[in-house]
């Protein structure tokens, strides 16, 4: 990997990132939803007897039936394996660094590829939940630490721009999952769909490890200097320029004068305050648009426009209202709140 040009050895890291991070993220995402049939269907087979009688009615397993309650508790598990792997990305980012844990994802992505892939062979259905909770574990731990490996290892110039192709790949694995689903995700071949993640997880394997940790991680949180360096001149060469390595200096000393940030201290500190409500109410926005399946899109729009107007012109008190606001009133309410406020 070393004796890639300068210029290709950027590519090279931030695809080795992208590849079991943001694709397989859009890729797991909706591979359920295009698959329910097929899966509603075996699932149907594999319990449709107790006391010999089929699952039809409400004495079925756990006093329900199995269309559709398993194939949404199946969805579920998804999302609270991402919750979880959410909560441990943030540890394993401290402990094992942004490469480390992006690594070890891939291995997780591997058993759940075994797992997925082998439930019908072995006609378990435990198999299959096991999957989806690793898959859910994967998407969070990779959807947290991607990111931030991507924005560590590009130069100011072009940070955002690459950070943003994480976005970019989640959308094109929806769409490879969609086109797969719809020629092999039939009631034969289901299973080969969750056996595919195995494949960005091998490349991310074969690639990654050639690639240097994250220059801040290695700096600002372990205190190598001299390997954060190295790191920022394997992914530079000729542009690796010493105020990079200077701003991460001033950045481990600032650091060690503040130590860690505590809720408190963000709350006290109006610029910290400010770009945590910016960042939360847009995050939230993002999500609320991203689920539109309940029919009140124009109440999770509204927010993500609001957000983008408050981070060029509403003053930090007016940030605090409307924090207030959207906590602890109902839906309609809120932007009544937001409008009666004074800038």
């Amino acid at each position: 990997m070393s004796k890639l040009p300068i210029g290709q050895r950027l590519i090279v890291a931030v695809f080795a990132c992208l590849i079991d991070s943001a694709f397989t993220f859009g890729f797991n995402l909706v591979l359920i939803p295009n698959m329910k049939q097929p899966i509603t269907d075996w699932l149907k087979t594999m319990h449709s007897n107790v006391d010999d009688k089929p699952i039809t009615t409400s004495a079925g397993i756990l006093g329900y039936t199995v269309n559709p309650p398993l194939i949404r508790l199946l969805h579920a598990f998804i999302f609270i394996g991402s919750s979880i792997g959410g909560l441990l990305s943030i540890r394993m980012a401290k402990k094992v660094g942004r490469k480390g844990g992006l690594l070890m994802t891939s291995f997780i992505s591997a058993f759940a590829a075994l797992f997925a892939g082998y439930s019908k062979f072995f006609e378990s259905s435990l198999l299959l939940f096991i999957g989806c909770f690793l898959i859910g574990i994967k998407i969070g731990i990779s959807s947290s630490l991607g990111p931030l490996y991507l924005m560590e290892i590009s130069p100011n110039k072009i940070r955002v721009r690459v950070t943003g192709l994480f976005s970019l790949f989640v959308t094109v694995g929806v769409l490879a999952s969609f086109f797969i689903c719809k020629y092999i995700g039939n009631k034969d071949y289901w299973p080969l769909v969750f056996s595919l993640n195995v494949i960005p997880a091998v490349i991310q394997l074969l690639i990654l490890p050639s690639c240097p940790e994250s220059p801040k991680y290695l700096s600002v949180i372990k205190g190598k200097e001299l390997e954060a360096k190295n790191a920022l001149k394997w992914l530079r060469g000729d542009n690796y320029n010493e105020e990079e390595i200077n701003e991460l200096r001033a950045e481990l000393y600032q650091r060690r004068a503040l130590g860690v940030l505590t809720l408190k201290d963000i709350v006290n500190n109006d610029v910290l305050l400010h770009a945590l409500l910016i960042s939360t109410m847009i995050s939230d926005s993002s999500d609320r648009v991203s689920l539109q399946e309940n029919g009140r899109s124009f109440e999770r729009v509204k927010f993500k426009y609001l957000g983008m107007i408050l981070m060029s012109q509403i003053k930090l008190r007016k940030f605090r209202k409307i924090a207030i606001c959207k906590t602890v009133l109902p839906e309609k309410e809120k932007m009544k709140c937001i409008s009666s406020s004074k800038v």
